[in-house]
């Protein structure tokens, strides 16, 4: 006797769980942390960690902004990615300049930026020209990560200190 099992792939995907984008969009909240967990986080409108407050990005987290929109940092930004699971930053389509990048201002203390993939942000010059991160102000530790596919500039600096080790631009 011979017995044939078959699996409908269609069973397969319908356990497969699915996890709804999180919005984001005005005021970051201090102490907010973004996860794998709650990715992808998709950035509907600009961004702003305020001053005195700071956003930190654990490993394996996937940011995607939407066209002209950015992340601006006046209080710090703490990016924990690891070589195992970065943590990256992208638009929702893949064209270099559709997002404008993370912007630390001129007020920001700055942060960190370990083990992060940036892609496809910047924006034309017109007045300030902005990469996947513009540095004004504060000091900012890049690591081991990579800022790629930006429209003109992967990493600009203005103001502050950036500190690149082991970083693809």
């Amino acid at each position: 006797m011979v017995m044939i099992f078959s699996i409908s792939l269609s069973f397969l995907f319908l356990m497969t769980p699915v996890h709804a984008a999180t919005p984001v969009s005005g005021t970051i909240p201090d102490g907010t942390v973004w996860t794998s967990a709650g990715s992808p986080y998709t950035v509907e409108a600009d961004a702003a960690v305020p001053a005195g407050a700071t956003l930190s990005v654990e490993a394996g987290t996937r940011v995607e902004f939407a066209a002209d929109t950015s992340l601006t940092i006046d209080g710090s930004l703490n990016v924990n990615g690891t070589g195992a699971a970065s943590a990256v930053f992208t638009s929702l389509s893949a064209t270099p300049g559709s997002w404008s990048g993370i912007v630390f201002s001129a007020s920001s203390p700055g942060g960190t930026i370990t083990h992060a993939d940036v892609s496809y942000a910047g924006a034309p010059c017109s007045g300030i020209c902005r990469g996947g991160v513009t540095i004004l102000g504060g000091t900012v530790n890049i690591t081991d990560s990579q800022v790629h596919d930006s429209l003109q500039y992967g990493v600009i600096q203005y103001g502050g200190t950036v500190n690149m080790t082991g970083t693809y631009v």
